[in-house]
């Protein structure tokens, strides 16, 4: 059966690209994040470079959630939204003198600057796309590489043998580029391979709301860069989904203001659909007012907690995550684990069945 119909969801057309095309997206998106870097040093030192870069990464995804990458699939246009970056200058880089918030922003300029950067692709873009390139691929021990224009990518080679069953090497260069250009290594963690197989058999989950074509274990997925993953099967960004009936596995990114916002469509999603719906739900095990500001996610399934069917915490050294990247597992951080459920669902399936089979899934994590 075609997955639009076995899932029921409506999916807005993406667009398409090229290595060329990307490797000048990568140059404009470096600038930008070297002058997040030169701003933020202006004002602290005690803070890594990786942290900087995670910042202006926070941004950039809840722009991007926010509907505001019409005109490119990486860059937003009048993406204003600054609460994820206000909360992070307040916490992480000023927290002393939280009055010089309005000044670093100000400083940043980050709207600005990504709509000089999407007028200037955009002007150039047929330019771009008559320049001719050659990949270079070479096959090292465990990886390979690809190489166009002195700019290169690896890819592990179990990853690569996944990837290039759906798409071409020029495609997977522009993926594997994105995500460098993205620092977006570390946002590869996923739930186990056997937990993910035991949501199969036991949930008949076969759809993951949030994934990459690297990391995703069931063959139907949602991700962020739908131009480029749709050639891997990607259904696009989670939040241009409509969901009206389905089994889902949601692990969001650890972003607060992400988390806000998947959690606040999915209670909108369950308090009004009439077919049935369960969400197998992972977010981290924050605390309600951590570094990040206050856990406005957690705090929206308090409010919907005639949605949850059963739930958990699972604590950091006691579960690991799998990175697809390096094949390696981590103890990442405490785990929050729910199921979600509509009145619909509920009529499928009794709750203290529900909560048997979570329980046979938590222990199997717990031990793995």
């Amino acid at each position: 059966m075609d997955a639009k119909k076995r899932f029921l969801i409506n999916v807005k057309k993406l667009k398409d690209n090229n290595p060329i095309i990307e490797i000048s997206r990568y140059k404009l998106i470096i600038n930008i994040k070297n002058h997040v870097e030169r701003v933020i040093k202006e004002y602290t030192q005690c803070i890594n470079r990786r942290e900087i870069h995670n910042i202006f990464l926070r941004y950039l995804f809840l722009q991007i959630a926010n509907g505001k990458t019409k005109y490119d699939p990486v860059l937003p246009y009048k993406g204003n939204n600054y609460v994820q970056l206000e909360k992070d200058i307040k916490t992480l880089i000023i927290p002393k003198q939280p009055d010089k918030c309005q000044e670093i922003i100000d400083k940043l300029d980050l709207c600005n600057l990504c709509n000089k950067a999407v007028i200037q692709l955009i002007n150039n873009i047929q330019q771009l796309s008559n320049i001719s390139y050659e990949l270079e691929k070479n096959t090292l021990i465990n990886t390979i590489e690809f190489k166009i224009l002195n700019h290169k990518v690896f890819i592990n080679k179990k990853n690569y043998k996944k990837l290039s069953k759906r798409a071409t090497d020029d495609v997977i260069y522009c993926l594997l580029l994105r995500y460098k250009m993205l620092n977006m290594n570390t946002y590869s963690l996923s739930v186990p391979p056997k937990i993910m197989s035991m949501l199969q058999d036991e949930f008949q989950i076969e759809f993951e709301l949030f994934g990459s074509p690297m990391n995703s274990y069931m063959k139907h997925f949602c991700s962020i860069f739908g131009d480029l993953e749709k050639h891997f099967g990607s259904y696009g960004s989670f939040f241009d989904l409509t969901i009206t009936k389905g089994n889902f596995e949601a692990n969001p990114p650890f972003d607060n203001e992400i988390i806000k916002l998947t959690i606040n469509k999915l209670c909108d999603t369950l308090n009004n659909s009439t077919k049935p719906i369960l969400i197998f739900l992972i977010i981290p095990g924050w605390e309600r007012d951590n570094r990040y500001g206050n856990y406005e996610g957690l705090e929206l399934l308090i409010k919907n907690e005639h949605l949850v069917t059963t739930q958990t915490k699972l604590r950091k050294y006691k579960h690991q995550y799998y990175d697809y990247n390096y094949n390696v597992y981590i103890n990442a951080c405490d785990t929050y684990v729910f199921i979600l459920q509509n009145d619909a669902s509920l009529q499928l399936m009794n709750p203290m069945i529900i909560d048997k089979k979570m329980k046979k899934i938590i222990k199997a994590w717990l031990d793995s």
